[in-house]
């Protein structure tokens, strides 16, 4: 399995929430697996292993984004729900990944980034936005 092997899902997923979706995106210096663009920026970091450098991305994340999230295929998200008061900590949610039925839980919603800087989010939002055709 890959980190790549996720984001079809968890596209659905943040699309279904009706934001439109983007991968790579340079956020703060680093790469955000997806951003969700709708009513609030969304930040997505997709992870197999080492939650610590997730949770460090995520949060750098957070200076754009009114979200941030770490999301593990579901079996290793169940398993850092034990180290859940880091994430709380630090505003950050954890998503599950069920590959197999191409579903994604929420196990830990996200708290409003109190890191974010609406300038920053604003130039993000302009960046993504298509242009009308």
């Amino acid at each position: 399995m890959k980190e790549a092997d996720l984001r079809p899902v968890v596209t659905r997923f943040l699309e279904r929430q009706g934001m439109e979706v983007h991968a790579e995106v340079p956020l703060n210096g680093r790469i955000a697996d997806l951003v969700g663009l709708g009513d609030r920026l969304t930040a997505v970091e997709l992870k197999l292993t080492d939650w610590r450098r997730g949770l460090r991305q995520a949060i750098c994340y957070q200076i754009a984004c009114e979200e941030s999230y770490l999301c593990f295929p579901f079996p290793k998200a169940l398993r850092l729900l034990s180290k859940s008061h880091y994430l709380q900590k630090e505003g950050v949610g954890l998503l599950g990944c069920l590959l197999q039925r191409g579903e994604v839980r929420v196990l830990l919603a996200a708290a409003p980034s109190r890191r974010c800087l609406p300038f920053v989010g604003e130039g993000v939002r302009r960046r993504l936005q298509r242009p009308l055709a």
